[in-house]
């Protein structure tokens, strides 16, 4: 009976190590996938589909309270194609991410960037009004457009 009870023992021990690891993996797996999924994996910014379920609830938000709007801004980096063209995919990418973090760092960590497609970003600046929109996105667009240039300019085009 005592092998018996052994035996059980040497076997559950390793099988019940091997279902918290499944576990724990699982678990790793799902959380990996909804951070893929909330975010763009070049640049960091939102996912379109992200971006647009927050922009769908901070509308209905907005309708609920009527106390502010909620001001979006697409845009896109002219040229993109042409950067691509002469410098190569990879300075693109570059171009990108940089795109994304002057914005991040221009805006409140309340608002949103998102990466709609190719060149293509969404800003969301909720809980702002019309009026401190526009220093907010045209700050956001001048500082990323100054430093883009930087990158793929020479230095004398940029003073």
């Amino acid at each position: 009976m005592l092998g018996v009870v052994t035996l059980a023992i040497v076997i559950a021990t390793p099988y019940s190590r091997e279902r918290r690891l499944h576990r724990a993996t699982r678990d790793l797996t799902e959380q990996f996938a909804t951070a893929e999924a909330r975010h763009d994996a070049l640049t960091g910014a939102l996912s379109r589909r992200y971006f647009l379920d927050t922009l769908r609830h901070e509308i209905e938000l907005s309708r609920a309270r009527r106390a502010y709007r909620c001001p979006v801004a697409i845009t896109d980096l002219d040229h993109f194609k042409q950067v691509n063209n002469r410098f190569g995919h990879a300075s693109g990418d570059r171009a990108l991410e940089h795109f994304a973090e002057m914005c991040r760092a221009q805006l409140r960590p309340s608002d949103a960037v998102s990466r709609l497609g190719g060149e293509e970003f969404g800003i969301l600046l909720p809980q702002t009004s019309l009026a401190d929109r526009r220093p907010c996105s045209n700050g956001c667009a001048s500082a990323s457009i100054t430093s883009i240039a930087r990158i793929f300019l020479p230095t004398r085009c940029c003073r």
